[in-house]
């Protein structure tokens, strides 16, 4: 037998099958379509359930206001240059300031004795 004739004979038997393919009866594809039904009942959706009321905490809105930890870090640094600036001015900054405000100026925090003679300067507020 050359492969020509059992191709051909391989297409008959496969001709035939088609053709005496079996049928379900009506009482097996009714029982299919109602596990079929079943099974597609499982994944609807459920019903929403009402969500609890959410607390926010005054922490994650101070966060969410200066804009997460990148803003909270620049406002870090921006503080604490701020700081020491105030504490220690540039050589050239306090006369800067004595111009501005004039001979009363604001002064600097550094200019504060131990004794507080600065504060007793500035008279009572």
């Amino acid at each position: 037998m050359d492969s020509a004739s059992g191709e051909t004979a391989l297409e008959r038997a496969f001709e035939a099958a088609r053709q005496d393919a079996p049928v379900p009866d009506a009482h097996l594809m009714r029982r299919i379509m109602a596990d079929a039904e079943e099974v597609q009942a499982g994944f609807a959706p459920a019903a929403p359930v009402g969500a609890p009321a959410r607390r926010v905490r005054l922490g994650a809105l101070l966060m969410e206001a200066v804009g997460g930890f990148r803003g909270l870090g620049g406002l870090a640094a921006a503080s604490a240059f701020g700081l020491w600036l105030g504490l220690s001015p540039p050589q050239g900054l306090s006369d800067y300031a004595l111009a501005f405000y004039g001979e009363t100026g604001l002064g600097a925090a550094s200019a504060l004795d131990a004794d507080y003679a600065y504060l007793a300067s500035l008279g009572e507020l």
